[in-house]
């Protein structure tokens, strides 16, 4: 296998999709509904940082809220939020073999991070935001808080637009 790892974030990718009826940017309040993680990793190859990665989101998360001007509440948010992170060790790409000039397919890591608006009255999701990128072999605590404020930054900046 021949992986080659970017550094820093220029590998990370972003999606979002919403509803259209909702107007996610007039949201002056929300809550905490879930944060989850999953892992495929059959092989015990995936290691995990040296930090809180789930308490290191969701401060990111509430810091760009708060810069939006959202206030987090208890009781009767206009908005609950949620995010997941996904890391699948078994996750393959189609790469071009430069030297002998065809496609082939290479397991190449992968991580990705969601966040979602909810509907507080019916649970249903009115936007999210995603952030997909290679796992890093053996991060450094200072690559992953990078890496995890830039997605979370790029994720929640796109959203009401």
């Amino acid at each position: 296998m021949r992986l080659k790892f970017k550094r820093d974030v220029a590998d990370i990718q972003f999606f979002t999709a919403s509803d259209p009826a909702v107007d996610v940017s007039t949201f002056q309040t929300y809550a905490w509904v879930a944060m989850e993680g999953a892992l495929r990793d059959p092989n015990g190859e995936w290691s995990a940082p040296d930090m809180n990665v789930a308490k290191e989101i969701a401060f990111l998360v509430d810091r760009e809220l708060r810069a939006r001007g959202m206030t987090e509440v208890k009781e009767n948010p206009d908005v609950l939020v949620a995010y997941a992170v996904v890391v699948d060790m078994e996750a393959q790409k189609l790469l071009q073999d430069k030297d002998n000039n065809m496609n082939i397919v290479e397991k190449v890591p992968q991580n990705a991070l969601f966040v979602a608006f909810a509907d507080p009255t019916s649970g249903e999701a009115v936007w999210v935001g995603a952030a997909s990128g290679e796992v890093q072999p053996n991060p450094s605590v200072d690559l992953v808080k990078k890496r995890l404020d830039y997605a979370v930054t790029k994720i929640v900046s796109a959203a009401g637009r």
